[in-house]
């Protein structure tokens, strides 16, 4: 099981009177962990060409970073999410 699986593998405990603590464990959709991976592999590809962007021009590109910034929104807003 790779990092992003963990963080967002849910546990469970329940706690019965008399009787040993029963454990949950509830395991991210694969679809959805391809998701967030992709949306960070994006994420590091957006922010390498900015960097370009920047070293070749000169300039900042708010384009670009909008689209940094929705990408990492998008891969926290999942993490959050799924947490809870």
């Amino acid at each position: 099981m790779g990092f992003l699986e963990r963080c967002m593998t849910k546990k469970i405990v329940r706690r019965k009177k008399g009787q040993r603590d029963e454990t949950i464990i509830i395991k991210p959709n694969g679809t959805l962990v391809w998701g967030v991976k992709f949306g960070i592999v994006m994420a590091i590809c957006m922010t390498c060409l900015e960097v370009v962007y920047m070293a070749m021009f000169r300039a900042f590109s708010s384009e670009i970073f909008a689209g940094i910034v929705s990408l990492t929104s998008f891969v926290t807003g999942i993490l959050v999410s799924h947490k809870v």
